[in-house]
């Protein structure tokens, strides 16, 4: 007789793959002895990120979950330090497009790994609770165009399933988004 339990309930396992996003985010502050950061490379970021995210659209059980965790955990100075260190990454990943790799060979759709990273990305560092508008002008254009190509993914999908949706609920609180741009 197995001494392990071979059925695991959907929702622990949900549960369990929001933990361990989360888990692998928190990495971005763990720091050496001398206290500096292990993880200091924008591309280091996007590795972790694209590893993480890119594969799936995720459910939105896997949503609640990590949303949940990020709210209960409650060390808030280590939740002020992810938030800072993942904005200080964004205008580098936007500018990569939140794009790691793409191979030709492969029957994946970049433009779809794209939008998953940015969207959990996105997800983790507004549900951190900093309250601090993160979409500087900098940027802005290309968050915009993020959001745009979330909302035509989101539609395309409605249209092509027949009602069901990919379920994408950007958390825009304390963000400061102008509707329109010059130049």
């Amino acid at each position: 007789m197995p001494n392990a339990i071979e059925f695991m309930h959907k929702s622990l396992q949900e549960y369990l793959v929001a933990e361990k996003m989360f888990d692998e985010m928190l990495r971005l502050i763990d720091k050496d002895r001398k206290g500096k950061y292990f993880i200091t490379d924008y591309k280091d970021v996007l590795k972790i990120a694209w590893e993480l995210f890119s594969s799936h659209t995720v459910s939105k059980e896997i949503q609640i979950y990590l949303i949940d965790i990020i709210k209960i955990y409650d060390n808030k100075d280590e939740k002020l330090e992810l938030a800072n260190r993942l904005a200080s990454f964004l205008p580098e990943l936007l500018k990569k497009d939140f794009l790691y790799e793409f191979n030709l060979n492969d029957d994946s759709y970049p433009i779809q790994k794209s939008l998953n990273v940015f969207y959990k990305y996105w997800t983790v560092l507004s549900y951190l609770g900093s309250q601090k508008n993160y979409i500087i002008k900098e940027f802005e254009r290309k968050f915009y165009e993020k959001l745009l190509m979330l909302n035509n993914d989101f539609s395309l999908d409605i249209a092509m399933n027949g009602g069901a949706s990919l379920n994408y609920e950007l958390n825009l609180s304390y963000q400061v988004i102008k509707s329109h741009f010059s130049g």
